[in-house]
């Protein structure tokens, strides 16, 4: 009898163990699930909250125009570090939120348009898209736009290229304004 008595109590013993680890597993598939559920949002916030420019200036033009539009908005320039190809300028707004401003140099897919420096600016952690576009408006207020290099209207097409161009609007034929009557043949 002691025996059954021994199995028994294993058996409820095991069956208690897969109980508790399968109730268990459940909550911490449930808890690693939020956990990087969690860190996947706050990586999409995190990502989002750089807000990025091209410019077709050398970076030598974009940090004067970016020194000069923080100078404007009474920004000062707490740090800054820079190499041939990027820079980092760190500032600080009224509020006390970091301003971190990257500039990045990157070669343009159009070889007759030069250098193309990016600029990203990330305000505090999560970002502040307002004073991000604020401070970048008042960069590209600093640097000169090359014209768009377009051809003459007129001049004759290049290669064996010739673009269809309508110069007179054609209208269609007018109609009557009473019904014509048709004759039947009989």
């Amino acid at each position: 009898m002691a025996r059954k008595w021994e199995k028994w109590r294993n058996g409820v013993a095991v069956l208690g163990l897969a109980a508790a680890l399968s109730a268990t597993s459940g909550c911490l598939w449930l808890a690693a699930s939020a956990a990087v559920g969690g860190a996947a949002g706050a990586g999409y916030v995190y990502y989002k909250g750089k807000v990025t420019q091209p410019y077709n200036a050398s970076l030598d033009h974009v940090w004067a125009a970016t020194h000069t539009a923080l100078a404007e908005l009474g920004m000062g320039v707490e740090s800054e570090s820079r190499d041939n190809i990027s820079g980092t300028i760190y500032s600080m707004l009224a509020n006390g939120e970091k301003v971190r401003i990257y500039l990045d140099v990157k070669e343009s897919k159009i070889p007759a348009e030069g250098p193309l420096t990016v600029v990203a600016i990330r305000v505090g952690m999560i970002g502040d898209e307002g004073a991000s576009v604020r401070i970048l408006h008042q960069i590209d207020a600093h640097l000169t736009h090359p014209p768009v290099v377009t051809k003459p209207v007129g001049s004759p097409p290049t290669g064996g290229w010739n673009p269809v161009v309508q110069t007179k609007a054609t209208e269609p034929p007018l109609l009557p304004t009473e019904p014509v009557p048709v004759k039947k043949d009989k």
